[in-house]
């Protein structure tokens, strides 16, 4: 395999938060709470922990093929950096570029299929200022 650039075309789609969020975490563990007040849980990983059958039901209803993208939510194959509360200003996904393999002309390859992420403030998406990003990437 070679070198060779290579274009991407997008289009626009609606997005819901992921799980891998650090914001759906908290929302999800109140609404389980809620509706489940004999086991409650503090994390949203403590519901594979209560009935795996479930947490698989409720990660594949829930979640969305992950995929380059501009904007919207990002996804991790571990977890969300921004879960440190000091990167948690890091709000806008910019830009998104998933692992992609199995064609015979082109590969791309985080690791072991991971992702990396780019992220910016409201402030720095807002004044184009992107000399101090947040960037991420993780593997399986």
């Amino acid at each position: 395999m070679t070198d060779i650039p290579l274009s991407m075309t997008f289009k626009s789609e609606k997005q819901w938060p992921l799980l891998f969020d650090y914001r759906a975490g908290a929302v999800f563990v109140e609404k389980w709470n809620s509706h489940f007040p004999e086991q409650q849980v503090e994390s949203l990983w403590q519901i594979n922990d209560i009935e795996e059958d479930l947490f698989g039901e409720l990660y594949d209803a829930l979640e969305i093929d992950k995929h380059t993208q501009i904007g919207g939510y990002g996804y991790f194959t571990q977890s969300d950096p921004r879960t440190c509360e000091s990167l948690q200003h890091y709000t806008e996904l910019l830009f998104q570029l998933d692992s992609y393999y199995g064609d015979e002309d082109y590969q791309i390859l985080w690791g072991d299929s991971g992702v990396g992420n780019f992220f910016a403030t409201k402030e720095q998406l807002k004044y184009l200022d992107f000399a101090k990003c947040l960037y991420s990437w993780d593997c399986c």
